[in-house]
């Protein structure tokens, strides 16, 4: 059994492959070529675990956000933070729409909307989004702009991560935004910018992303937050047929 191809959580949730510049530096550079590899690898399990988990019966969390959430940097795709998180909830299927490149607009365009769409409100979503919004000209007000909306829109039993914040002013002022959104609406903070002292030991060998330590952070920040009590089941025409 799987998701009918016109479904519309199954077009919005493929897979991506690497974007230009990944596969450009990925020529020369080594670890960005292993991590262009991850994105297509990481996201067709991604697109299988989530047809698997949509069509169960168990209940559902939701993960929202970039190439962190879908794991990349890490030695594996059951290394990264949320694969690990949901190894933590055993009884839950994870449903993973995050994309390697989003950015906080991507979120609340292609993602969020998608929450919706589910057979079965989740438990509890997460999400963690922001760092490759302070890329290349960056407009630190716009962000904060976005993330506020992104933030006032996401489900009430949402937590929300900050993103790393070391030496970037433009960063900490994006963080400021997401907790101050965050004691606005009262959803928790993953606040993995204050737990993250060092990338020491902590970077993959792309210079990006984190490694299996660096996913660790997360995993830390977003556990205490996601015990929560599960939000009732609801019925959908999500069609699912053989």
């Amino acid at each position: 059994m799987s998701l009918h191809p016109t479904s519309p959580v199954r077009r919005a949730a493929g897979p991506v492959g690497p974007g230009r510049l990944v596969r450009a530096v990925g020529r020369v550079v080594p670890g960005v070529r292993r991590s262009g590899e991850q994105i297509a690898d990481f996201g067709s399990y991604w697109h299988q675990r989530n047809e698997t988990a949509i069509l169960g019966s168990s209940p559902l969390w939701v993960a929202l956000g970039d190439s962190l959430a879908q794991g990349i940097g890490a030695t594996s795709v059951e290394h990264g933070y949320v694969a690990r998180l949901a190894g933590q909830h055993p009884g839950l299927d994870v449903v993973n729409f995050s994309k390697s490149g989003a950015k906080i607009a991507d979120v609340i365009v292609d993602q969020l909307s998608l929450v919706g769409l589910l057979p079965r409100s989740p438990a509890f979503v997460t999400c963690s989004v922001g760092s490759n919004d302070l890329l290349r000209g960056v407009n630190v007000r716009a962000s904060a702009r976005a993330v506020r909306l992104l933030i006032n829109n996401l489900p009430d039993n949402a937590v929300m991560a900050t993103v790393p914040d070391r030496g970037s002013l433009a960063a900490k002022t994006l963080n400021r935004a997401i907790r101050s959104a965050c004691d606005e609406r009262q959803l928790p903070v993953a606040d993995v910018a204050r737990s993250l002292d060092s990338w020491k030991g902590r970077l993959a060998n792309d210079g990006m992303h984190p490694n299996d330590q660096g996913h660790q952070l997360w995993l830390d920040a977003f556990l205490p937050l996601t015990r929560l009590p599960l939000a009732p089941p609801k019925t959908s025409n999500l069609e699912a047929p053989s």
